[in-house]
C-alpha cells in the first residue's frame, strides 16, 4: 500500500483525498506531481501565461482527476479493454469533477477546464465533443503535459516511451487530439 504523507493546504488535502478514495490507480499520481509541476512551470514560461492562467494551470494539474473518486478500482485498474459501460463510467469523471469544483470557491475557477481536459482538437474527445477553440486554452495546454507525462511514465499497465518517442507521438496527434499551434510550442520546448 502506498502511504500518503500528511499534506499542507487545501489543494494537497484534496489531492490526498482523491488518492485515498480512488485507490491505487489515482495514488500513482502522487509520484507524478513533481514532474507535472516542473513541466507546468516550463510551459507557463514558454507560453508567457498570465498570472491568472498560471494559477488555473496549477490548480488543474493538482485536481484534474477529482471526478475519479467514485470510479471503482475494478474499472480503474482493469488491464483489459473496458466494456462500453465501463468506458462510460470512466469518461464521466470529467463531468463529476467539474461539479465538485463548482462547489468550491478555490476550485470553481477551473470548473470548465476540468470538464474539458479530455476533449480533442478534432471534436472526438469527451464528454461533450468540444473542438478547437471551444476547448479552454488551459485545458489544451494541460492535455499536452498530461499526454507527455502519461507516455513517458511507466506504470502497472505499460512501459514508458522514450522522451523522443513521446514527442513524435504528440506530433503525430497534432490537429487531431492536440491544438496544432500549442503542439509546435510544446515540442520545441521538450527537445
Amino acid at each position: 500500500m502506498i502511504e500518503i504523507m500528511a499534506p499542507v493546504g487545501c489543494y494537497e488535502s484534496l489531492a490526498a483525498a482523491i488518492q485515498a478514495g480512488a485507490g491505487i490507480a489515482i495514488a500513482a499520481g502522487a509520484f507524478i506531481g513533481l514532474y507535472f509541476r516542473k513541466a507546468k512551470n516550463k510551459v507557463a514560461k514558454k507560453l508567457k501565461l498570465s498570472k491568472e492562467d498560471k494559477e488555473k494551470l496549477t490548480v488543474l494539474v493538482k485536481i484534474h482527476d477529482i471526478g475519479k473518486l467514485p470510479v471503482p478500482d475494478r474499472i480503474a485498474l482493469n488491464r483489459n479493454p473496458l466494456t462500453l459501460e465501463e468506458k462510460t463510467v470512466m469518461s464521466l469523471h470529467t463531468v463529476k469533477g467539474s461539479k465538485i469544483a463548482r462547489l468550491s470557491k478555490e476550485f470553481k475557477t477551473v470548473e470548465k477546464e476540468i470538464l474539458c481536459h479530455h476533449e480533442w482538437w478534432n471534436g472526438n474527445g469527451f464528454p461533450n465533443g468540444c473542438r478547437e477553440n471551444e476547448i479552454p486554452y488551459i485545458s489544451r495546454i494541460f492535455a499536452l503535459i498530461d499526454a507527455y507525462e502519461e507516455m513517458t511514465t511507466e506504470n502497472l499497465f505499460k512501459t514508458a516511451l522514450s522522451k523522443d518517442d513521446a514527442v513524435e507521438e504528440i506530433l503525430a496527434r497534432a490537429g487531431e487530439q492536440f491544438d496544432p499551434e500549442l503542439t509546435k510550442e510544446f515540442v520545441e520546448m521538450m527537445k
